[in-house]
C-alpha cells in the first residue's frame, strides 16, 4: 500500500501527454485447511485495497464476491477458462479472418483467448516499423518511440478484435507486452529505454482505452521473469501496472513469467494483481504448492506444449491439460496450436518457428482442439469452481502412479464430486476412498468419461462407504467422476451446471 499510495500521489503532479488523460482513480483435509486459510488471508488484503472491479458492470470473467472463482456477471453464473493461444491475431488476421476464427472457437466452447496488444516478430509485417510490428492494414502500433507515441488507426484495428470476440462471447487474455530472453523477440529493450513516466502513462492508456469493454483482462511478460533482466524489469512493470489498475478497475490484472512460475512468484502482495497464472502444467508438485501457499489467490495455467510442436502427441496434450485443472489451477487453462497461435506469419524466428506447412484454418478441428473442447465440456458439467486437489492422495489412496503415468485427482470442497485423470489407462487400478462423496442418500454414482471425443460410461452406484476399486476400460487414457447421485447431474460432458 505504501508503494501504490506514493505512486498515486506522483501522477496528481505529472502532466500526461493527452493520450494518457482522463484517468479516474477510485477508491477437513489438509489441502482444505491450506485453502481456507489462504482464501481468508487474500479476503484481508482485498479489503485493505481497490475493488478489483467495479460494481455492476458487465463482464464476461471477473473475480466472484468471495473472490475464489470467476463469473460472468451477466449470467451471474461460474466460469471456467477454456482457453486457447492466438498471440499473433491483431497483427496477423483482418477482420473476415477474426471473425471466422473467433465463431469456431465459441462453437467449440472456447471462451478464452490470449493475444498479444503489441507484436514484436511473430507477423508478417515488422520491417516498417521501428518498434513492434504492423497490423494487416500496416499500421504500426507507434508513431515514435515506443509507448508514448500510439498510432490511433493500430490501436482501432486491436478494439475491432476484441469487440467481434466480445460479440461471440470470449474473453481476451490481453498481453500489454511480451518479454522474450532472446534478444529482440520481445519487448525488453524498448522497456528499458523508456522512463518510468513513460511506462506509468502507458499503464494509463491502456486501461482509459479499455475499461469500457466487457471481454478484457490484462497480463504482462511471456518468457521471462523479470526480476532477472539486466537491470530488472520490475519496477518499470510495478509502475505501469499501478497506472494500469488505476485507471481501470473493472478488469482483472495478472502476468506471465518464465518457465514453471506463477504470477505469484514474481508479484506477491502488489494490489493490482487479482488472479494468478502458471506457465506450464509438467510439474505436478509446483501446481499443489502454489494451492497451497499461504499468499494463495485463484489461478490458471497459461501455456504449455502446443500442438504440432516437440513432438507432442495428443496424449500429452489432454495429460497436462487436466493435470493442471486437477492440481490446484481450477480456474482453467489454455492449449495451443502451430500455426493458430501464429496464423501463418513467414518471418520464422530461428528459436520459435511458426508452422508454414499447415494453415491455421486446417487445425481448427485438430485433434488437440477436439480434446480441449471436451475438457471444457467436461469441468463446466461440474462444480469446477470447488475443486480442491488431492494433494496427499485421501481421495484416491492407491494406484495413482508416478511421473508420466501419474493419476491427478480433485474433490470438490461439498463433497458431490470426485474427479480423476489417469493417463495409462488400464495399465492401473485406483483405490478410492468412497467416503470422500457427500450424499444424503449415501449413494455415489460413478462414470467413465473419454477425454478424446466425449463418450461416457456408466460405471454403477454403491455406497459412500469403505473402499473401491477402478480399472479403465481399456489402455487409453480415461477420467473418473464420481457424483453424489442424490444430485442427480447429467452425465460427465453433456451439460453445462
Amino acid at each position: 500500500m505504501t508503494r501504490l499510495n506514493i505512486t498515486l500521489s506522483m501522477l496528481t503532479v505529472l502532466v500526461l501527454p493527452a493520450w494518457a488523460q482522463k484517468i479516474e482513480i477510485q477508491k477437513p483435509d489438509y489441502s482444505q485447511i491450506i485453502h481456507a486459510r489462504a482464501t481468508l488471508n487474500h479476503l484481508s488484503v482485498m479489503e485493505a485495497s481497490e475493488p478489483l472491479t467495479q460494481a455492476g458492470t458487465r463482464q464476461l470473467m471477473v473475480l466472484s464476491a468471495d473472490k475464489t472463482h470467476l463469473v460472468n456477471t451477466m449470467t451471474n453464473k461460474p466460469v471456467f477458462m477454456n482457453g486457447e493461444a492466438a498471440w499473433s491475431a491483431i497483427v496477423q488476421l483482418n477482420d473476415a479472418d477474426a471473425a471466422e476464427y473467433l465463431s469456431d472457437r465459441s462453437k467449440r466452447g472456447f471462451n478464452i483467448v490470449l493475444v498479444n496488444l503489441l507484436e514484436h516478430v511473430w507477423a508478417n509485417n515488422c520491417s516498417s516499423c521501428s518498434h513492434g510490428c504492423a497490423d494487416i492494414k500496416g499500421d504500426c502500433p507507434f508513431t515514435g518511440e515506443a509507448f508514448s507515441t500510439p498510432n490511433e488507426a493500430y490501436f482501432a484495428q486491436a478494439d475491432s478484435f476484441l469487440r467481434l470476440a466480445s460479440q461471440h462471447g470470449i474473453t481476451v487474455l490481453l498481453d500489454i507486452f511480451d518479454l522474450q530472453p532472446e534478444p529482440g523477440d520481445g519487448w525488453d529493450a524498448e522497456i528499458q529505454a523508456a522512463s518510468d513516466v513513460t511506462m506509468t502513462n502507458w499503464g494509463t492508456y491502456v486501461g482509459n482505452r479499455y475499461r469500457e469493454f466487457d471481454n478484457v483482462i490484462y497480463t504482462m511478460g511471456t518468457d521471462e521473469d523479470p526480476r532477472r533482466t539486466k537491470p530488472p524489469l520490475t519496477p518499470k512493470l510495478n509502475e505501469m501496472a499501478t497506472a494500469l489498475h488505476a485507471a481501470d478497475l473493472n478488469h482483472l490484472i495478472t502476468s506471465k513469467n518464465g518457465g514453471d512460475e506463477s504470477s505469484l512468484d514474481v508479484w506477491s502482495g502488489h494490489p493490482w494483481l487479482g488472479i494468478s497464472e502458471m506457465y506450464g502444467a509438467k510439474n505436478v508438485a509446483k501446481l499443489n504448492k502454489e494451492y497451497t501457499r499461504p499468499d494463495f489467490i485463484p489461478f490458471f495455467m497459461d501455456e504449455d506444449t502446443y500442438e504440432n510442436e516437440h513432438s507432442a502427441t495428443p496424449l500429452l496434450l489432454r495429460t497436462r491439460q487436466y493435470w493442471s485443472s486437477l492440481s490446484g489451477a481450477y480456474l482453467g487453462s489454455f492449449f495451443g496450436n502451430s500455426p493458430i497461435w501464429c496464423f501463418n506469419e513467414t518471418t520464422r524466428p530461428a528459436g520459435i518457428p511458426c508452422r508454414n506447412d499447415l494453415t491455421w484454418q486446417s487445425q481448427l478441428g485438430s485433434r488437440g482442439s477436439v480434446g480441449q473442447t471436451w475438457y471444457g465440456k467436461l469441468m463446466r458439467s461440474r462444480e469446477h469452481w470447488k475443486l480442491v486437489p488431492d494433494v496427499n492422495h485421501r481421495v484416491v489412496t492407491a494406484g495413482y502412479g508416478y511421473a508420466a503415468t501419474l493419476t491427478v485427482t480433485a474433490r470438490t470442497r461439498d463433497g458431490q464430486t470426485i474427479i480423476s485423470y489417469i493417463p495409462n489407462g488400464n495399465a492401473t487400478t485406483l483405490t478410492v476412498d468412497m467416503s470422500k462423496i457427500t450424499s444424503k442418500t449415501r449413494t455415489a454414482k460413478c462414470w467413465w468419461f473419454n477425454p478424446s471425443d466425449g463418450a461416457t460410461k456408466l460405471i454403477g452406484s454403491f455406497a459412500n462407504s469403505g473402499t473401491r476399486h477402478f480399472t479403465p476400460p481399456d489402455a487409453n487414457d480415461w477420467v473418473l467422476i464420481i457424483d453424489d447421485k442424490n444430485a442427480d447431474l447429467a452425465p460427465p460432458g453433456s451439460a453445462d451446471l
